[in-house]
């Protein structure tokens, strides 16, 4: 992700970049992110080399060169758009751009991916519809990847399955009313790299943030409001036990009706 050409590099040439999140002790982070790290320190995954202490110009430099790779991205999407001009078909298509995950940039001293810090998770989701009269409009609910598969469905006009667990992004596309939104889960499971956790799982409920690792005492809760960085842990802060308690508990429930549908849809399929 860091190999743009020189003419992308050079539009950034001289830019000053935010610095990492630092500012607390490495040494806080659960077991499982501890051991991620130095595993990345030690092996270059994807062609990085992540390094233990990066000097600021390092990490200017590597932002620079993340956000030159991202103008190319912008140019092929264009180069894309061009397309779609010349076919005729620009004012018949829907475009949904996004990614598969974000980017630590050395955030939290990590590298790539792997781990639920915001810049990890976060990705981008634009969606242009030629139809819709409410362009340029930002949501800020809380969205999941797996949203664009009913949303997808609703926009080529076939029905969505009841078995479907994600919700439809269709009503942010008008001007009427959209329905409420719950918490929003991520996961990551059996991974070659982060291989110190079989499971990890995220729960997003307004501004509060759970994560669980499978077979361990730690974990990680931050309030967004309060800490937008994720620099105060607040799993092991008795003040806030019970939203720890209540989160976990909503993994549960999800995880267990979702494994539930996912039973009856195997059964459906066998019979």
């Amino acid at each position: 992700p860091y190999d743009p050409t020189a003419e992308a590099l050079a539009l950034y040439d001289g830019k000053a970049f935010p610095e990492p999140i630092r500012g607390y002790d490495l040494d806080t982070q659960p077991t499982a992110l501890r051991k991620l790290r130095e595993n990345h320190i030690e092996n270059d995954h994807d062609a990085v080399v992540h390094l233990e202490n990066p000097t600021l110009e390092q990490t200017q430099r590597q932002r620079a060169h993340y956000f030159a790779n991202i103008t190319m991205i912008d140019e092929q999407l264009g180069a894309l758009r061009d397309a779609l001009e010349k076919r005729g078909v620009a004012d018949n298509t829907i475009i949904i751009f996004t990614s598969d995950h974000g980017d630590s940039l050395n955030d939290h001293g990590h590298s790539q991916k792997w781990n639920m810090f915001e810049p990890s998770v976060r990705v981008p989701a634009v969606v242009y519809d030629p139809r819709a009269s409410n362009r340029g409009k930002r949501v800020d609910d809380l969205t999941a990847l797996f949203d664009f598969g009913p949303t997808i469905l609703d926009v080529a006009g076939v029905e969505t399955p009841e078995w479907m667990e994600a919700t439809s992004l269709t009503p942010y596309l008008t001007d009427g009313p959209t329905p409420p939104r719950g918490p929003v889960f991520a996961e990551l499971a059996d991974d070659m790299v982060q291989e110190y956790c079989q499971f990890m799982t995220m729960i997003r409920e307004d501004d509060w943030k759970l994560v669980y690792f499978l077979n361990s005492d730690e974990g990680q809760l931050f309030d967004l409001s309060r800490d937008p960085d994720e620099i105060n842990n607040l799993w092991d802060d008795t003040n806030h036990s019970a939203k720890r308690n209540d989160l976990t508990r909503k993994i549960l429930d999800w995880r267990l009706q979702s494994s539930r549908q996912t039973q009856s849809f195997v059964a459906r399929g066998a019979s």
